[in-house]
């Protein structure tokens, strides 16, 4: 029923009460008379602009279409031709018959003058779309008052396929972009890195991945208690540290970072950013305690205390913004990452996780799922920054014969790994945390050993697994669940 009801507001028309429909008669005019009277130079430069739906009158619109599909067919073009098309398909009276087409024909003063009549008519047809938008949105707003957020997704989705279809642009010389990419080329060797995205401030990880890329969907995945967030919150940390410029020098702060916590709030995940920037055990933070020297429990010290107050001081001056909101469905996710982007020219977003993600009342969880995949690729694309989201993976890895997850354990949509770009796994193994670049559509599949620092509750680097395992490498700095 919820669908039904939000398919039949959709299809309302609205017209705002005292304004007149935003069109020009006289400029549709001269495009179709322009089409007519010089086919061959005219209907395929005004094709590349214009739809039928740009035009107001629907006999302007019929006309259009006749004049295109006459055109593909290679078919002769003038006023007889056109009308006798028309008088087959039985549709030239509502068109306006000879009498319409012959004023057309006639009234065209110059051919030169179609781009600029082309121009006004797919201005006039933005304006309209608009315009009427606007109606639906008023209507929505009055008559669906007990879902604003979804009255506002669905204003800023709308919105943004107008804005969306005024673009136009014309397919270019393949050749011509060999500038911008060697441009690209020369800055990353000067750069001396091995990465040209966003460096994860991992060493292996960005040579394996060459960073994060704007447009990208990055999945980290893993069973709870093995540390996506501890993870997600490391990767923060690294971005905001120092962003890399074109000459390959740093400057700071670092990229804007925009977190979504649907698991953790705002209360734990400081806690955890203040045991990373200190080096203090999270737990003695959150007590405002410390360890002597004897091994007992005390007040924590004055110094502890600066060295927390200057970590809140550092943080002040980072482009770091957090969202704790529960339950949060990919639609409310759109609009806050839309409003980050434009407001603060955010750099990332890291979401946690995306199973605790609401849809829209799809009929499955798999199908709600890969929707919510599909809307998160989607955003990074619209954003043009790479989102990274955490994932949970299935029970089946626990029965799997090494213990380590695979692509398909993805739990809940197989479309995750489909719409990822990279996907991580992560997996709590005797040496470490091993991280798997299990998919990277422009790098290198490796598996990494981690370190795990449980009272920083923050991951750092050891080395390549197999090298780690072979060379009998063990981390003991594993100490419990760590998410």
């Amino acid at each position: 029923m919820k669908h039904e009801y939000l398919a039949k507001k959709a299809e309302v028309t609205v017209n705002l009460e005292g304004l007149e429909p935003i069109h020009s008669p006289e400029a549709e005019k001269s495009v179709l008379g322009a089409m007519l009277s010089d086919p061959e130079a005219v209907i395929d430069e005004v094709a590349g602009v214009l739809r039928a739906d740009d035009f107001f009158n629907p006999a302007h619109q019929s006309l259009f279409k006749c004049l295109i599909d006459m055109r593909n067919r290679a078919l002769p073009i003038d006023p007889s031709t056109v009308l006798q098309y028309l008088e087959d398909r039985k549709i030239a009276d509502s068109v306006g018959g000879p009498a319409l087409l012959g004023q057309m024909a006639a009234g065209v003063v110059s051919v030169l003058t179609c781009p600029a009549h082309t121009q006004t008519v797919r201005e006039k047809s933005l304006l309209n779309r608009l315009q009427k938008q606007s109606g639906k949105i008023a209507f929505n707003c009055q008559q669906r008052q007990h879902e604003p957020a979804l009255v506002l997704e669905e204003a800023e989705r709308e919105i943004y396929k107008i804005g969306e279809s005024s673009i136009t642009g014309e397919p270019k010389l393949f050749a011509s972009y060999c500038r911008p990419v060697l441009e690209k080329i020369m800055i990353n060797r000067a750069r001396g890195t091995e990465y040209d995205g966003m460096p994860y401030g991992f060493r292996l990880l960005d040579q394996a991945t060459c960073g994060a890329h704007k447009g990208e969907l990055i999945i980290v995945a893993a069973r709870p208690g093995v540390g996506k967030s501890a993870f997600a919150l490391t990767l923060a940390k690294n971005f905001l540290k120092h962003k890399i410029q074109d000459d390959g020098s740093f400057t700071t702060p670092g990229y804007g970072v925009g977190l979504f916590s649907l698991e953790m709030t705002y209360e734990q995940m400081m806690l955890r950013w203040l045991a990373q920037a200190t080096g203090l055990d999270s737990k003695n933070i959150r007590n405002g305690q410390r360890i002597d020297e004897n091994g007992d429990k005390t007040q924590m010290s004055d110094r502890e205390l600066t060295l927390i107050e200057l970590a809140m001081l550092d943080l002040k001056e980072m482009p770091f913004y957090f969202d704790d909101s529960p339950s949060l469905t990919i639609s409310q996710l759109r609009s806050k990452a839309r409003r980050l982007k434009k407001k603060h020219s955010i750099d990332v977003i890291i979401v946690d996780y995306l199973q605790l993600m609401g849809g829209q009342g799809e009929e499955s969880r798999q199908v709600e799922v890969s929707n919510i995949s599909k809307g998160l690729k989607g955003l990074a694309k619209e954003l043009n920054i790479p989102i990274i989201v955490l994932a949970q993976l299935n029970r089946k890895t626990d029965d799997s014969a090494s213990g380590e997850p695979q692509l398909h354990h993805l739990r809940e949509s197989g479309s995750i790994e489909q719409d990822a770009d990279t996907v991580i796994l992560l997996s709590r193994q005797e040496r470490g945390t091993l991280l798997d670049i299990a998919k990277v559509r422009d790098g290198s599949i490796e598996r990494i050993l981690m370190r795990f620092i449980a009272h920083r509750t923050e991951f750092e680097e050891q080395g390549l697994y197999d090298e780690q395992i072979k060379n009998n490498k063990k981390s003991s700095d594993w100490t419990g669940r760590s998410d």
